[in-house]
């Protein structure tokens, strides 16, 4: 899944970006709906995406075979990096310290089984932004989450209002980067 509009920069092998249109979405987390609805809501209405395809490695299972639970985070966390360098702002990890996350698991992927994590922008606050992910495996939905972050800037200080060009890039009302 990715959005209509082309991505602001070349991703990673395995990974596409897409960066949309102007608009908002509710940030979906209290709804009922799912990660992946919510997801898809957020590409449909101009929100920034990221899909990154992978294969269940195994260093990514635990001793059953199947993902262990942090792998889960880290994918999340990957996607965050896609979507900053989309937005060309990767040295915005060091100033978006993560404040929550949190995961259900859904059902077990097995070692070699390809995957999608799908990440979208879905919420920005005065100073946070929430993400929701999914990781999607050969049988549906195998995890999904929530993960907020907190603009600050950079050093021991609390939390930070946006600019508003990051305002701009984190709800899609920006141009893509060159």
């Amino acid at each position: 899944m990715t959005n209509s509009s082309a991505a602001s920069h070349a991703p990673r092998p395995g990974g596409s970006v897409g960066a949309g249109t102007p608009g908002a979405v509710a940030d979906g987390t209290g709804s009922g709906d799912s990660a992946v609805d919510v997801i898809a809501r957020a590409a449909r209405e101009g929100l920034p995406t990221v899909t990154i395809r992978r294969q269940l490695q195994w260093p990514d299972t635990d001793a059953s075979g199947h993902q262990h639970f942090s792998v889960v985070r880290q994918w999340a966390e990957e996607a965050e990096g896609e979507f900053l360098e989309s937005i060309a702002r990767p040295e915005l990890l060091k100033h978006l310290p993560r404040v929550r996350y949190e995961a259900d698991f859904r059902q077990r992927m097995w070692l070699r089984e390809n995957l999608e994590v799908r990440f979208a922008v879905v919420a920005v606050g005065a100073s946070s932004v929430t993400y929701r992910f999914a990781i999607i495996g050969a049988r549906g939905t195998a995890a999904d989450g929530t993960m907020i972050a907190v603009h600050t800037d950079g050093s021991e200080g609390g939390p930070v209002p946006w600019p508003d060009d990051l305002r701009a890039a984190f709800t899609g009302s920006l141009p893509p980067a060159i």
